[in-house]
Order: structure tokens, then sequence, then C-alpha cells
């Protein structure tokens, strides 16, 4: 299949990683690859926010969104006789072991601030789906460094969070969502200050920052 990351970036999205799944019971029987599916920082803002459910003001336009597009991109495959199975990280519990995933087709890992971080793409690493194939895609994702990108660096992520949600490598979310809630002039609407502290991979753009704060204070859908 050798448009599925042409169909994909027509929504602003990519394949941020992969892996074989061809023996793995846990997932159809015909599959052989999993696609990690993320956004393309330099075009996605732009279509979302572009579109119906950005527009509709729901608190989780975005998963919503999701749904839409990847089951879109699975139907005009399955024209040409081709199954995918699309995966979400969002609609638990149960929870997909998305963080497991990540290992094996990104080689992310547990950073200095208690937040997985990817060796590309820094603590911005986030997926909208992932997509079991029954093929090995087009355009594979550029091999990752084996090595944590937290080795040798002095770990600005570990000070920059204003009321130390993240400490003693535990990440405290009900400290950090009160505080974005707390009416006062919070720094943090305008993106996360941990991951913006982090050298590695690029910040999306403001709007898309404040756009994932605000959805952030409200219970996972």
């Amino acid at each position: 299949m050798q448009n599925f990351a042409a169909r994909l970036a027509r929504h602003g999205l990519e394949m941020s990683g992969g892996f074989d799944i061809a023996t793995d019971p846990a997932f159809p029987e015909d599959a052989s690859f999993l696609a990690l599916i993320g956004t393309d920082t330099t075009r996605f803002w732009p279509i979302f926010s572009a579109s119906p459910e950005y527009r509709s003001g729901h608190p989780h336009a975005m998963d919503v969104w999701s749904r839409r597009v990847i089951s879109q991109i699975i139907d005009e495959i399955s024209q040409h006789g081709i199954e995918l199975t699309a995966y979400f990280p969002f609609g638990g519990p149960p929870w997909l072991p998305f963080t497991k995933w990540a290992e094996a087709g990104e080689g992310a890992c547990v950073s200095k601030a208690a937040l997985q971080i990817s060796p590309r793409r820094g603590l911005w690493m986030a997926y909208r789906a992932a997509i079991a194939l029954p093929f090995t895609p087009d355009s594979l994702p550029k091999e990752t460094p084996k090595q944590s990108p937290c080795e040798g660096c002095p770990a600005p992520c570990t000070t920059s969070c204003p009321v130390d949600a993240i400490r003693d490598g535990v990440y405290d979310v009900d400290t950090c969502r009160t505080h974005l809630r707390s009416g006062r002039d919070v720094k943090c609407h305008d993106g996360c200050l941990v991951r913006l502290a982090c050298p590695v991979g690029t910040p999306p753009v403001l709007e898309q920052r404040r756009f994932h704060m605000r959805a952030f204070t409200f219970p996972a859908a």
C-alpha cells in the first residue's frame, strides 16, 4: 500500500513509529505491522482547527475528530480489499498499552521528568491512533537512537513545573489540573512548562498547546 503515508498526510497525520506484530496473538491474524499514528507538527493544527469537531466546542474534540478521520482512512483502504484495525489511546478504561507500543515502535523511555519521552519527538510525543496493517507501509519512520535522550542532559524539565507536580519520579496529575483550574495567571495555559523545557523535539504551535491544556482540565473521555 504505497499511499498509506499520503492518506495520513492529507489530515496532518504521520506515522511516528511502528513495529512487527506478525506473530503477536493480540492482533488480527492477518496483521503484520502496527503503525503508530501521531500529528505532523508543521501541518496538523490548520487542518484540525478548520474541522467541524473543533468548531463544535466539544471538550474532547480532537478525540472525536481522530475517530472520524482514522475510520475514513480505513474505509478508503478497505475498498481495495485490504482490512485494517484501528486502536485508540482514549475511550477507556480499559486503556490500551500505548506506552508499551511506544517503547517498541519509537524507542520511547521514561524521562527524568517521569513522563515518557521519544528520542525524536521529545516530551511532545502523543498518538491519535495505532493501526494494525496486513502490510509493511511505505515511508517508514527513520530509525530512532537506542540511547535515551535524557543521558547527559541537565534536565531543566525537572525544575520547570511551578507547582512541583512532577517529583520523586511521579507525575501528580491532580495537582497539575488543580493549578490549571485555579483561575490565576497560569503560564502553563500556553503549554506545559515541563515539556517546553525539554531540548528534544519541536513544540506544536501556540494555539495547539493552548487547546491541549484546555482539554486536559476535563476528565478523560
